[in-house]
């Protein structure tokens, strides 16, 4: 596995718990005690750029490897080891519906991306009414494997970056998924 590859298939919290770093979760982030300077120190959990590291206060920064070496004082290989083979419990995903509900609007936006008035309905997305955190944003519901409504995602408009609750983690989701019929390419009489 190479270092890109490395950095993207290592789950951030169960690596700063395997090197006995304490941390708390802040949405897509993870804060934690610098290293270099003991001030908090921020870690990328999921997304672009993930498991890279930066101290606001020092400005020492790096990435997950680096710091697994540090902390252990092992070398490259063994610290990407270690990272590809722990296997401790992922985090939780949510299992209660939530009960916020976005009035979700047509707009000019998503037909100039080719998508109708019935897609829009059907996949549930679309642009919030009022004021809310995704304001200015193409959001749409999220829901688990069985269909219950567990977040909103938003993709804000101007410039694609994503928005969403700090306690929804879109790497445990697959968008969609509740709706695929398994069967559907089977043909008549197959089961």
């Amino acid at each position: 596995m190479n270092y890109k590859d490395t950095l993207q298939a290592v789950d951030t919290e169960k690596a700063l718990t395997i090197i006995n770093l304490e941390y708390q979760t802040m949405g897509q982030y993870v804060k934690f005690k610098c290293l270099k300077c003991g001030e908090n120190a921020l870690i990328k959990a999921y997304g672009e750029k993930k498991n890279l590291h930066y101290c606001p206060k020092c400005k020492a920064s790096g990435h997950i490897i680096f710091l697994v070496m540090a902390v252990k004082g092992i070398d490259w290989d063994a610290a990407k080891e270690l990272l590809t083979k722990i296997q401790l419990p992922s985090s939780k995903k949510i299992t209660e519906e939530i009960n916020l509900q976005y009035d979700l609007t047509y707009h000019k936006f998503l037909e100039d991306k080719g998508i109708t008035e019935d897609m829009r309905k059907a996949l549930e997305i679309g642009i919030p009414k009022g004021k809310t955190m995704l304001a200015q944003c193409v959001a749409f519901a999220v829901r688990d494997e069985t269909g219950i409504k567990i977040a909103y995602y938003g993709i804000k408009m101007k410039d694609g970056k994503p928005v969403f609750h700090k306690s929804f983690n879109p790497e445990m989701y697959l968008y969609n998924f509740c709706n695929v019929n398994p069967y559907r390419n089977l043909g008549a009489g197959r089961v």
